[in-house]
């Protein structure tokens, strides 16, 4: 017997030369035990399913295709002499499961006869998709080439079965010692694909353009070939079956992963498939192409659940080996997503104790507050943990306020964190505040105590004066509640904020003009909200310290910067009462 390949060349082939006495009488089938085209309308007993596949296994079948117009003469022959041939090849797929304990000794026979199921399965796609694959069909390319898979065993009984959800011969076909189809081939797609895809395979093949058609479309059978689906991924964990990671086959793959996943309701099915070498970058832009929205029900809970669990990978670099531009790139993606539709993290954090430490440091150095609000699901976080930098060094809220992660501070003191926990030197988070956009979260929407003091006696008035901080400074003068008793506190050295400010105020004196003009508009600042400051500063009294900061830079121009605040100062040094400070200065021929 001799096959004919694509470029009309034939080939012997020594599995073709079965005669038909090689078969048993059991396989024969009389006319009646097929039901006539009108006892049909009803759905077919287990005994009509069951003759329906002893016909596909005639002996007379049990042969490798002919050449292309020769075996269409010989399958019109057959055909007429077998009127049921082609509704059996069709239909019994349908009725399968639901009679297997009949039908499932002969669907593993039929599975078992390499052309009795090659003939099958031509008949299948010529019977169901005959646009595609029948005479009608504008071009033979689909049939010839359905063929060559068949024939070169690309297209094994593992993959038709895993396409049509026969889960019992699939899960059969799995457990042999020699996998069918373990490899991923050029010119085939894995079983993982067909269980995806189902009977869309047929019709849809690798064809990114087709799938774009049909991909959201319901396809309630889905739910069937799970089991399929996730065996086959077992499967490949334990690296005896494989399927494809990346190219348009991988991209592919992932999309429909995600459609599985979304019309299943299992979560878990993109990020295994991820998890297993899928393309990230595929899930990547799947995520900011919008095609969630494509699926998207009312209640985005599922969505929400597919990405909290692609999360959990992102948390554990183990599970999943990116390079961190990539790893990066789908944590925004995800991010993105999370934060379009105001979705929430759902369900329970898939990684360890161990993954969780390692994970909640990577959170806050790449400031992602969706890594830590998913972290806060653990078991695992505690809002008033130590600093990641250490004990000493207060708590999680710290660390947060300290690097001016607002976020982060929102939701760890939402979660219950201490606002009034101490550091090793007495800090509340609020006195390591360095920016105004955490000071004003902590204090005007958590009440963050802004008289809370150091064990120096400090409050921040204090930090900001030293440490001439201008944003901090201007916060608390227009908004800190406690700001005239805040003034007046003095540390256990007797320093005020405006003593703290003069310190500076000198030590600036050595330096840049530009430090000069900080340290002059924060003392500025404190004059103009009357604070008070001690008689003495750094040896001598208060008029001549303000005296020799204002005297300290002379050389600006008349209407710079410095000229103008030297103005400020005067008259804020006026308005406190320190008109005798520079005495014959006023505004002459200086400015």
């Amino acid at each position: 017997m001799l096959k004919e390949t694509r470029d009309g060349d034939r080939i012997a082939n020594p599995k073709s030369d079965a005669s038909a006495e090689d078969f048993d009488d059991q396989y024969s089938v009389t006319d009646s035990d097929i039901q006539s085209p009108d006892a049909m309308a009803e759905e077919p007993s287990a005994q009509v399913v069951e003759a329906w596949l002893r016909l596909l296994l005639d002996p007379a079948m049990n042969r490798e295709p002919e050449e292309f117009y020769l075996e269409r003469n010989v399958l019109r022959l057959y055909r007429q002499a077998h009127p049921e041939y082609s509704k059996a090849a069709r239909s019994w797929p349908l009725y399968a499961i639901q009679y297997w304990d009949t039908v499932g000794p002969v669907v593993k026979e039929l599975f078992a006869r390499p052309f009795n199921c090659m003939q099958w399965v031509l008949e299948f796609a010529r019977e169901t998709y005959p646009d595609i694959y029948g005479p009608q069909s504008p071009s033979n390319d689909a049939i010839l080439d359905l063929t060559d898979v068949l024939y070169d065993g690309t297209f094994t009984p593992l993959h038709i079965s895993a396409a049509l959800g026969l889960e019992p011969v699939c899960l059969e076909l799995m457990e042999k010692p020699e996998l069918q189809g373990a490899s991923v081939r050029e010119r085939a797609v894995s079983p993982l694909m067909c269980a995806l895809a189902g009977p869309e395979i047929f019709t849809c093949g690798t064809s990114q353009e087709q799938w774009d058609e049909v991909m959201a479309l319901k396809y309630p059978e889905l739910g069937s070939r799970l089991p399929v689906v996730r065996r086959l991924l077992e499967l490949h964990r334990q690296k005896r079956i494989f399927h494809e990671s990346t190219g348009p086959k991988g991209r592919l793959l992932m999309q429909l992963a995600f459609r599985a996943s979304v019309l299943t309701d299992d979560h878990s099915l993109l990020k295994l498939v991820l998890q297993g070498g899928g393309d990230a970058k595929a899930v990547i832009d799947l995520i900011l192409d919008d095609e969630f929205l494509s699926y998207e029900l009312p209640d985005p809970t599922t969505s929400s659940e597919i990405l909290s669990s692609i999360l959990d990978l992102v948390l554990a670099p183990s599970k999943l080996n990116l390079v961190e531009t990539d790893r990066q790139s789908l944590l925004s993606a995800i991010q993105d997503a999370f934060q379009g539709r105001d979705r929430e993290n759902i369900g329970q954090v898939d990684i360890t104790d161990t993954e969780f430490q390692e994970a909640l440091k990577d959170a806050f150095l790449d400031d992602s507050i969706i890594c830590l609000r998913r972290l806060m699901q653990h078991p695992c976080f505690d809002p008033n943990a130590p600093s990641l930098t250490g004990d000493a060094n207060g708590t999680l809220l710290h660390h947060a306020v300290c690097d001016g992660l607002a976020l982060f501070a929102d939701a760890i003191v939402e979660a219950g964190g201490n606002l009034d926990a101490r550091d090793h030197m007495g800090r509340t988070p609020l006195l390591v505040c360095n920016d105004t956009e955490t000071l004003s979260m902590l204090v005007m929407e958590h009440g963050a105590k802004t008289t809370a003091v150091d064990d120096e006696g400090r409050n921040l008035w204090h930090y900001a004066a030293a440490t001439t901080d201008i944003p901090l400074i201007m916060w608390l003068a227009g908004h800190d509640s406690r700001k005239h008793d805040n003034l007046k506190t003095a540390t256990k050295k007797g320093d005020t904020p405006l003593d703290l400010a003069l310190k500076s105020g000198l030590g600036s004196l050595d330096h840049h003009e530009t430090e000069w003009v900080d340290s002059t508009t924060v003392i500025q600042v404190l004059m103009s909200n009357n604070a008070p400051c001690a008689e003495e500063v750094e040896g001598m009294s208060a008029q001549d310290a303000m005296a020799k900061i204002l005297k300290g830079q002379k050389r600006e121009q008349p209407g710079s910067d410095a000229a103008l605040l030297r103005e400020l100062f005067y008259t804020a040094a006026n308005r406190q009462g320190f008109d005798e400070v520079f005495p014959g200065w006023g505004f002459q021929s200086d400015f």
